[in-house]
């Protein structure tokens, strides 16, 4: 049987998030109990204020970083070194833009994990980067993803010179 964890992240850390990010830990932890997946034994949560908790059932969430650089990135950086060392097989994250914001990141990950024999799994798109018919469509929505991102930062900055 194969070991998995999930990976959460909210982009701020305002209330209405970090009710999210326990939301997303829960329900990702139904979905393990689900589909009989079994959750490996590490994880982590880290904070933007720097503070974190070890979490069990194998979820690495990040409070309050931004998607477009693996930089403060601290529980997926953690997670990613966790699959360098095989502690699990499996990956699943709720959709590319909570994986990553950053073309150049997002394909660079999933290639070296792809090397270590670790698939990433997009639940809402509905597969997984061991296959490799997807890496169009995995470049494409990262691409996206990696727009809005840079159109809502262009805005907020513009907002706030008004």
């Amino acid at each position: 049987m194969r070991l998995a964890v999930a990976y959460c992240r909210v982009s701020t850390d305002k209330e209405e998030q970090k009710k999210s990010i326990t939301e997303q830990k829960l329900q990702w932890k139904e979905f393990f109990d689900e589909t009989g997946t079994k959750p490996a034994k590490c994880g982590l949560l880290y904070k933007k204020d720097g503070t974190k908790e070890f979490i069990a059932g194998g979820i690495y969430a990040d409070e309050g970083i931004s998607g477009t650089s693996l930089k403060n990135r601290r529980a997926f950086n953690q997670m990613i070194e966790d699959a360098r060392h095989k502690k699990f097989d499996m990956i699943y994250v709720e959709d590319t833009s909570r994986f990553s914001r950053s073309v150049e990141d997002g394909i660079k990950t999933v290639k070296d994990l792809r090397e270590l024999g670790i698939g990433v799994f997009f639940r809402k798109e509905g597969w997984d980067t061991l296959n490799e018919n997807k890496d169009f469509e995995l470049s494409l929505r990262i691409s996206i993803a990696q727009e809005e991102s840079r159109v809502k930062s262009e805005r907020l900055k513009w907002a706030m010179n008004r």
